[in-house]
């Protein structure tokens, strides 16, 4: 009688080849993904940074507002600054000014001006103000927020808070307060000094 032995067959060279192969670029993709997610969290601490926020602020500000020429009236929530000088003057007109505040619903500090179209429409908002009128220039400007008059320009996102204060050492100057996660920082903002003429 012929006996017959079972085979026994074990792993060839090239399926654990193949095996170790797709373990390698298992391997890789996890490491890939985990190095994502902590470049990630980096990422998100580095942009809270209030410095940097207050930074790209001061950038936009600057570009929004480019003829700034004053901070007239300053309160913690909000403060209004004269924009420009467009109808040369000895006084602040409503299309001149702006509301710098912060929306704490949305987390932004906004930048609020008169809608152009809205003051060609209606010509009677378009005021002057002295001044002793910054207080009557604010009311002015809020009432026309409510009438829904006021663009707004966002000039800084993901912030908890925003406070400004009148700074002591610059006339026509505010002191904003940024507060990203517990931290804070501020920066001035001030009119360009007057240059002097060379001769």
């Amino acid at each position: 009688m012929a006996v017959h032995r079972g085979v026994i067959r074990g792993f060839t060279l090239i399926e654990v080849m193949l095996a170790t192969m797709l373990l390698t670029i298992v391997g890789a993709a996890i490491a890939s993904f985990l190095s994502a997610m902590a470049g990630g969290s980096e990422a998100r601490r580095n942009i809270c940074d209030p410095a940097l926020e207050s930074a790209l602020a001061l950038r936009r500000f600057k570009s929004i507002a480019p003829e700034f020429r004053f901070v007239l009236r300053t309160e913690v929530d909000e403060t209004l600054v004269w924009m420009s000088d467009l109808v040369p003057s000895r006084s602040v007109h409503t299309s001149e000014a702006g509301i710098l505040r912060f929306d704490d619903t949305e987390g932004v500090l906004l930048l609020e001006t008169v809608d152009p179209a809205y003051l060609d429409r209606n010509r009677a908002q378009e005021r002057e103000y002295l001044t002793n009128q910054y207080e009557q220039l604010s009311d002015h400007l809020n009432s026309l927020r409510t009438a829904g008059a006021l663009v707004a320009t966002v000039v800084a996102e993901g912030v908890d808070a925003v406070e400004f204060a009148a700074d002591p050492d610059e006339a026509g100057g505010v002191r904003v307060t940024f507060t990203v996660e517990s931290h804070e920082t501020t920066f001035l903002l001030a009119p360009a000094p007057a240059e002097e003429p060379i001769g």
